[in-house]
């Protein structure tokens, strides 16, 4: 025979797994960074590797979009020409620290829906409990239509002030994506290192990790992200300015 918790109960027992639930988050997060630590580069370079070909292919799709648009009267006038300042460094940093973030949060979420909600459920019943264990097959969905809708935002993006740019310097779109490369990998990579994190761990089930990741991830990508920046304001210039004709 089946009793129904009373409110009182069923209170204390959403309680009680939501506790069970942070307590298993910080012991998951505790355990993946100290396995990590002992070797990191493996780790890393494993993430870093996906992160890379994600951002390879944003170029090859960067030019695949310029080659079938016609430069803007905005983008035609932009020039790298000008002083260089610490603050410009300073804005393009924050401006993809944001996307960093954006993407270290998909992490966070993805361990909520496939570890955290699973034992929350545990303490509820009914709409509740089909509710939170509906939630991991929705954020793999949230995971993929965000990525798939930053990195075409991206694409169209920069694909649309890439003919611009090249047209004012005379150079091919090409050529000018070969001369950003040296900034805009290390850039790319970075910032899509927690995705390439999530991509990792969830094709070997590493679910439990996610939130670990996202620390980590943002962690090592930050830095990286901070010498893009520099290389960005005061290298790329330098080297556009050298083959302009």
């Amino acid at each position: 025979m089946e009793f129904a918790l009373g409110p009182a109960m069923a209170d204390d027992a959403a309680m009680q797994t939501e506790r069970m639930a942070l307590v298993a988050g910080w012991d998951d997060t505790r355990r993946a960074l100290a396995a990590w630590q002992r070797r990191p580069l493996r780790v890393v370079g494993a993430w870093a590797g996906v992160s890379l070909v994600i951002g390879v292919a944003l170029l090859v799709a960067t030019w695949a979009v310029a080659r079938y648009l016609a430069p803007t009267p905005e983008w035609i006038v932009w020039s790298f020409d000008g002083p260089r300042s610490l603050g410009a460094a300073l804005h393009i940093f924050g401006r993809n620290a944001l996307v960093l973030v954006m993407h270290g949060f998909i992490c966070v979420a993805g361990y909520m829906a496939t570890t955290s909600l699973p034992i929350v459920a545990e303490g509820y019943t009914g709409l509740h409990r089909r509710l939170h264990l509906i939630a991991r097959p929705v954020t793999i969905a949230f995971v993929l239509v965000v990525t798939v809708g930053s990195f075409g935002i991206q694409a169209w993006t920069l694909g649309g002030a890439a003919p611009g740019i090249a047209l004012a310097y005379g150079v091919p779109v090409w050529k000018l994506l070969a001369l950003v490369s040296p900034h805009a990998l290390l850039e790319l990579t970075a910032v899509f290192l927690p995705l390439g994190a999530w991509l990792v761990l969830a094709r070997r089930g590493g679910f439990d990790q996610l939130l670990a990741a996202s620390i980590y991830a943002t962690a090592l990508a930050l830095p990286v992200l901070a010498i893009a920046s520099v290389v960005e304001e005061y290298v790329t210039p330098a080297l556009i300015q050298s083959v302009a004709s």
